[in-house]
């Protein structure tokens, strides 16, 4: 048995208070532990920010391969505390233990710096998924495993206690917000690890999506996950078209903490719909969404990644796992789209014209995964064709669309097209040439409180007419040759466009692009090149508007429309923004 480290002097003590570069009001919790390095523990100070575990040698001089690290609490999954070692130890062999402290039971090596007593110790493990290097430099999230070493002379309830309270003060500042609180036996609070909710996922994977792999996915990157972090899954695996949709109209959604969704695009597409078919819609879809991308485009997945500044290029399911654990609800945008006699809603975009064609024409390459957009879209520019119809719309007034941080794009207010050269028409009923098209705004002049009202998110001022029926005087109208009409709502279109950057989840308004006929196969090719990067919008080639509303009306006898990659039955179709929001589970 080796020694329990020697005490320090209360003036020891004091001296590890006055931390460099931290101040008082920094540091939430500080205290002495042990820290498991290899096969050793070694003495440290652990001092608990807002932001950050610190470990601080205690005794740097004696070894120096010992220094200062820190761990980000953004990239903590869990942390575990654990009684004394046999406790831990007699799982060991029949496998049914995986922390940490389950190795260091055969560890103890006479020239470790501390040991600890059978009985007396406690242990915490945080884990954590920080990145190897930065994302720019094509990083991923790599997992780490920390153990602490708590011993004091009251004994090993104290030990138990500190180990406790570290645990549930760490939970406390890195978990979804939504998921700390009382317990369901009522007692405790958010700083009790023993407080802290046990959370149920309702998993439903896609065998068939994208190029099949998604139950492969889910086993090697998703599932070890999620145990790690404590969830609880019950896995639904959907046997044909629109089971998702099946069993989102019908689940007990207030078992689950979330839905996550191994799959593409078109799963979410059906699990949404479901949910808006259920006569407790309103209440239903407070139920997030997790994402994993196991199809081709995997367009909210990485629009999801994109907004955490993840990386969505390389371990993307596991990136997506991470972010769904550590996940809070946030609103998201859905649009009411009717055709024919049918009504949807899309979180994605309605499309129409070389960018659907596209996505349809490339199923016989489902197999490839997204390589395959690229090859349908130069088989398509190649040979491109061009679409007679007639794009209305109701301008978001005020909206203010920011390319970045710093930079408000001109002509992104009253409804003008961004990339047009156009002059900007305030008057009822003019219209302007356009090629062999005729953009007719149609603007209703308005005084200061009725475009006060128009601002505002209300369903009531944008309700939409039937098809059958002429829009609304204050209406835009573009009629004339079309490449492509893009209504979006989201940020990607999929994992290599970005359609409209920065988009946040919850706007309230569309943003909808599109390309005139006048465009030359050069000039599409750029504006592919140009959409992966998002540096499309701002140039002359690819008008953006923002509206509340639109309306499409092909004059055309066949083509291809989709509405959040699913085609649809082709003909007039038209949509508005909703005050309801779907919710999906985004790290805040």
């Amino acid at each position: 048995m080796l020694a329990i480290p020697a005490r320090r002097s209360p003036s020891e003590i004091q001296s590890h208070t006055k931390l460099k570069s931290l101040s008082k009001m920094d540091v939430l919790m500080e205290a002495d532990a042990s820290f498991l390095k290899g096969k050793e523990f070694h003495r440290h100070r652990l001092i608990l920010t807002k932001t950050k575990l610190i470990c601080r040698p205690q005794e740097p001089k004696k070894n120096r391969s010992l220094v200062e690290f820190s761990i980000k609490l953004a990239d903590v999954l869990i942390s575990h505390f654990h009684e004394h070692l046999k406790d831990c130890g007699k799982f060991r062999h029949e496998r049914q233990c995986s922390c940490i402290p389950c190795r260091t039971c055969c560890i103890a090596p006479s020239s470790s710096q501390v040991n600890y007593q059978e009985g007396v110790s406690a242990f915490l493990t945080v884990v954590s998924f920080p990145y190897n290097k930065p994302v720019k430099e094509n990083g991923v999230r790599k997992k780490k495993e920390y153990v602490f070493l708590f011993e004091v002379e009251s004994g090993p309830a104290e030990n138990l206690r500190v180990a406790r309270e570290w645990r549930g003060k760490i939970w406390n500042l890195c978990s979804p917000k939504n998921d700390v609180g009382r317990d369901e036996r009522g007692g405790g609070d958010a700083t009790d690890s023993a407080a802290v909710k046990k959370r149920k996922f309702l998993v439903c994977i896609n065998p068939f999506s994208g190029p099949g792999n998604a139950k492969q996915i889910y086993a090697r990157d998703v599932q070890p996950l999620f145990k790690e972090a404590d969830i609880e899954v019950e896995e639904l695996v959907t046997k044909r078209q629109n089971h998702a949709r099946e069993l989102a109209a019908k689940v007990e959604y207030k078992e689950y903490d979330a839905v996550i969704i191994v799959s593409g695009d078109g799963l979410v597409f059906e699990w949404l719909n479901g949910i808006m078919e259920r006569p407790d819609r309103d209440q239903a879809i407070s139920l997030p969404m997790g994402i994993i991308p196991a199809g081709s485009g995997n367009a909210l997945a990485a629009a999801v990644l994109s907004s955490k500044k993840e990386q969505y290029f390389k371990n993307a399911h596991l990136h997506s796992a991470f972010c769904a654990a550590k996940g809070q609800s946030s609103p998201m945008d859905v649009v009411e789209v009717h055709y024919g006699n049918k009504t949807v809603y899309s979180f994605l975009a309605v499309v129409w014209g070389i960018i659907s064609d596209i996505d349809i024409e490339s199923e016989w390459l489902r197999f490839i995964g997204s390589p395959r957009f690229t090859i349908q879209a130069f088989i398509r520019i190649i040979n491109l064709r061009k679409y007679n119809g007639r794009l209305s719309y109701l301008p978001a007034e005020g909206y203010k669309y920011r390319k970045d941080s710093t930079t408000l794009m001109e002509g992104s207010n009253d409804g003008e097209a961004i990339g047009s050269k156009l002059p900007l028409v305030t008057s009822n009923s003019v219209s302007v040439q356009a090629g062999d098209g005729i953009i007719n705004p149609s603007f209703e002049r308005q005084d200061s409180s009725s475009s006060e009202q128009s601002t505002s998110n209300d369903s009531a001022s944008c309700r939409l007419p039937s098809l059958s029926e002429p829009v609304p005087s204050n209406w835009k109208v573009i009629e004339g040759k079309f490449i492509c009409i893009a209504v979006l709502q989201d940020s990607h279109l999929s994992r290599d466009v970005i359609a409209w950057p920065n988009r946040a989840f919850s706007e309230g308004v569309m943003c909808i692009q599109y390309v005139l006929h006048s465009a030359t196969r050069s000039e599409l090719f750029n504006v592919m090149t140009d959409m992966e990067h998002g540096t499309h919008m701002g140039k002359d080639t690819t008008k953006s508007v923002f509206a509340k509303a639109f309306r499409i009306e092909p004059m055309e006898d066949d083509g291809i429309i989709t509405v959040d990659g699913e085609k649809v039955e082709f003909g007039p179709i038209q949509g508005q923004m909703m005050d309801l929001k779907a919710n999906i589970l985004i790290p805040s």
